[in-house]
């Protein structure tokens, strides 16, 4: 699931690893792993995420929410892929660098439990799909969890009325970051100087076919609008359908929108930590199956790490609120994995990891804030090392 090295000594050293134990299994060559890997469906990555993150929440002592929500984001971003002949033709070629070489780009999207850092769903796809587009392949596929409403946090390029609508046939809460001059509402709401106003949406004409095959009934709504005022002085205009001004408060909406910044951070993660821009294969199979090994992989570190943080969120001896260091986890995965799968070694694996997590933790320093860097263009950065 990470491949720093040439593949053959990853090969050779995960054969290794297993032979330590007693296991009778001789050397895998290039070839040989590339061709079994073909007989393997990128989908069952998904099925086995789905299947962990609906135990996690099934069996886990405490899940995070706010207010009673559990606080959904969806963001996308963009990965470069191998420019084979068959990527090039089925999902195109991006640009042309100056040297001549093709690149090629895929879209993705992830849904993200911000509070559980869990990767709900995720897509990917041709660069020519959008962020919007991938984003409703995932909706109807988002299951809720006993005892808990959704609460979803999008950017501004998210906003559609469709969308709202469709959130409030479901019974979906919702948090949008809105640009303050695309819809006339927006715009004059903040040029009022007001800090929140219920208005009524109509379902444009526009939307109304595609409505009806989603089975959106009701053709006009009430959303609230907010002026969020930034700590630099920027205004942000937030479009929620959390009304009631006296149980939600602007303090409280400028907290809950503050909360999609993990969504963020875990692309970081995924770019920087797992390398998902280093794919073991050519052909667009091989690009989805490492995508969403890397998305269950991140799930089950998430999985290692919540119960320690609840332990560690408990001590009340230390200055600061500690948490599990996320990358220590993710590098004590990478050989945990053989235990658990393989040998079925998983409670003194486990044991081994938790007493080191609990031992190594990070401090939170909650309000910290820094310019962030401008970093150079390059794929890799000294600030973000590979695990």
């Amino acid at each position: 699931m990470q491949l720093h090295r040439a593949l053959s000594r990853e090969l050779s050293d995960f054969v290794n690893s297993l032979q330590k134990e007693g296991v009778d299994l001789t050397s895998i060559s290039k070839a040989a792993f590339s061709k079994a890997r073909q007989k393997l469906q990128y989908t069952a990555f998904i099925e086995l995420s789905k299947t962990f993150v609906g135990a996690h929440y099934q069996y886990s002592e405490k899940i995070w929410v706010w207010k009673k929500f559990r606080l959904l984001a969806a963001d996308g971003s963009t990965v470069e892929v191998p420019n084979s002949a068959e990527i090039k033709k089925e999902w195109g070629v991006f640009k042309e660098r100056g040297d001549g070489k093709k690149i090629c780009m895929a879209r993705t999207l992830q849904v993200y439990d911000v509070l559980n850092r869990l990767i709900i769903g995720g897509e990917i796809d041709s660069i020519k799909e959008s962020e919007t587009a991938l984003l409703w392949k995932q909706l109807p596929m988002v299951a809720p969890i006993e005892g808990h409403d959704d609460l979803w946090l999008f950017d501004r390029y998210f906003a559609s009325h469709l969308l709202i609508f469709y959130l409030h046939s479901i019974n979906a809460q919702y948090c949008f970051r809105m640009k303050k001059d695309w819809w006339k509402i927006c715009e004059s709401f903040f040029k009022s100087g007001e800090s929140s106003r219920i208005i009524n949406l109509t379902l444009p004409q526009k939307d109304k076919q595609r409505a009806n095959e989603l089975g959106i009934i009701d053709r006009a709504i009430s959303v609230r609008l907010a002026r969020i005022e930034l700590e630099s002085g920027e205004i942000e205009i937030l479009l929620t359908s959390l009304l009631d001004e006296e149980n939600v408060s602007i303090a409280d909406l400028k907290e809950l929108y503050g909360y999609r910044w993990p969504v963020e951070t875990n692309y970081r993660m995924l770019k920087h930590k797992v390398d998902i821009e280093n794919f073991s294969g050519k052909n667009i199979k091989a690009v989805r199956q490492d995508y969403y090994a890397k998305i269950f992989m991140l799930n089950l570190v998430s999985g290692l790490v919540n119960p320690i943080d609840n332990l560690l969120k408990e001590k009340t001896h230390t200055k600061h609120t500690q948490q599990a260091n996320f990358t220590n986890a993710l590098g004590k995965l990478k050989t945990a994995v053989v235990d658990w799968f393989i040998h079925r070694n998983i409670s003194n694996s486990l044991r081994k990891i938790i007493d080191y997590l609990l031992k190594t933790p990070e401090i939170v320093r909650k309000g910290r804030k820094f310019k962030r860097p401008k970093l150079p263009k390059r794929k890799y950065h000294m600030n973000y090392k590979p695990v």
